[in-house]
């Protein structure tokens, strides 16, 4: 889902912010604070709907954007969550209790109860970066639902911006190419200067 057909604050069909309205889609500038800034860094052109947010708000604890209801044959077992993301993972204060975090959580009952899958850690080295989370524990899953929850300590912080949301199953070729992307922090990671 790039949620580019869209007509913002709505989310696409058969997804779900809960509670409503926290996670919204739009342009940059109308689903983060600092007219579609994260310190100081443009997400995108303020007239592209390219993303899903939080906009400063201040009771976003546990805040979770829903994915549509899906399966993964037993058979797939190399299934991935692939996605972008502009999330920083803030602390408001010294105090390690006023912070925000994002987690990746799943249901397999409809959103009615939500399991921790993993807590997807920010990067304040980079604004926008992809990601890829395993799902071959969710091999023969049916009725699965995947979120993403937001926490932010009753605390106005950065929030998080999603964009390109989708289920991977790679073919042979691209399997060799995840095996070898570095992970955040690695030596070998890269970045462009002014990009």
């Amino acid at each position: 889902e790039d949620f580019n057909s869209v007509t913002a604050p709505s989310l696409p069909t058969n997804w779900v912010s809960s509670p409503s309205g926290m996670w919204k889609t739009g342009a940059p500038d109308n689903v983060v604070p600092n007219g579609g800034t994260l310190m100081g860094a443009t997400l995108n052109t303020s007239t592209h709907m390219m993303a899903v947010g939080l906009n400063g708000n201040t009771n976003a604890n546990n805040a979770i954007l829903e994915t549509p209801s899906f399966s993964i044959p037993s058979s797939v077992t190399t299934a991935y969550l692939n996605f972008d993301m502009a999330y920083l993972q803030l602390q408001y204060t010294a105090n390690t209790n006023l912070k925000e975090d994002l987690y990746l959580v799943s249901s397999t009952d409809n959103g009615a109860t939500w399991t921790t899958v993993q807590e997807i850690s920010g990067n304040q080295n980079a604004i926008w970066e992809s990601r890829s989370i395993s799902l071959a524990s969710f091999a023969g899953s049916t009725n699965l639902r995947l979120g993403f929850k937001y926490t932010n300590s009753d605390t106005v912080l950065m929030g998080a911006v999603l964009d390109n949301i989708k289920i991977l199953v790679p073919v042979p070729a691209e399997m060799a190419l995840l095996s070898v992307t570095p992970q955040q922090g690695d030596a070998n990671a890269y970045g462009c200067v002014n990009s």
